[in-house]
């Protein structure tokens, strides 16, 4: 839902870089919900440039699916990675 809101609506209407900006302020503000700011402004900071490299993939191709995918790719990635981090020692 990300991909259509951001680079299916709102890239049209703000351009890449300002649509990457928003983007990874978006991320910042649900991570500062719950981390102090600089930790949720460290782990935005990915978000935005990922947000601008979705944008100009979506402008690229003119399609929203090389974005959807790779998005899905990006977030199952980071979930093996918490998921690693998370777990006890064998």
């Amino acid at each position: 839902m990300e991909q259509i809101f951001w680079r299916g609506f709102l890239l049209p209407k703000s351009g890449v870089l300002p649509g990457g900006a928003l983007f990874g302020f978006m991320h910042f503000a649900g991570l500062a919900v719950v981390l102090r700011p600089l930790d949720a402004a460290l782990l935005a900071l990915p978000a935005t440039f990922a947000g601008v490299f979705w944008g100009w993939m979506r402008k690229t191709s003119g399609s929203l699916w090389p974005c959807i995918a790779t998005h899905v790719a990006a977030d199952a990635g980071i979930l093996l990675l918490f998921d690693a981090i998370r777990r006890p020692p064998a």
